[in-house]
């Protein structure tokens, strides 16, 4: 479950990575539970738009293969034309997890910059939602606007 834990996360930043430098108007990923968790989250930061279900049975021309199944459209933000996120930064990686406590975030949360997003024991929260539920967990994605 760790690779694939990893690889969901890994890919929709790298996916976000790719279309804020491209400046595209949206991206198209897979769908499942966890990018659904991690999305809905950006979208409270305001990192991107908005999302939404996109089903497609359609070759694309592009990559030369079809696309079945559940995806999501995800619609990225812009300010004057530039991005609204400036950097992201994948902290956890499937050979080094790091983990952080309840006291360091509160003490992170006076000298923060950015969103930094943790999985709990309940759900992806931010570090502000993980501080007034007092807990911590393991660190996923640091994010600066």
């Amino acid at each position: 479950m760790t690779g694939f834990f990893n690889s969901v996360i890994g890919n929709t930043v790298s996916a976000l990575r790719v279309g804020y430098i491209s400046h595209s108007r949206f991206i198209i990923l897979p769908s499942n539970k966890l990018s659904r968790q991690l999305l809905n989250k950006l979208v409270d930061c305001g990192v991107i738009s908005h999302f939404s279900d996109y089903r497609c049975n359609v070759s694309s021309k592009l990559s030369k293969r079809t696309l079945y199944g559940r995806y999501v459209k995800i619609f990225l933000s812009y300010i004057d034309g530039k991005p609204v996120p400036t950097a992201f930064r994948l902290l956890s990686k499937p050979s080094a997890r790091y983990y952080i406590t309840y006291n360091v975030l509160q003490r992170y949360m006076l000298t923060r910059r950015g969103i930094l997003l943790i999985s709990t024991s309940r759900g992806i929260l931010t570090a502000g939602e993980a501080v007034n539920i007092r807990v911590g967990g393991c660190l996923l994605l640091w994010v600066l606007l």
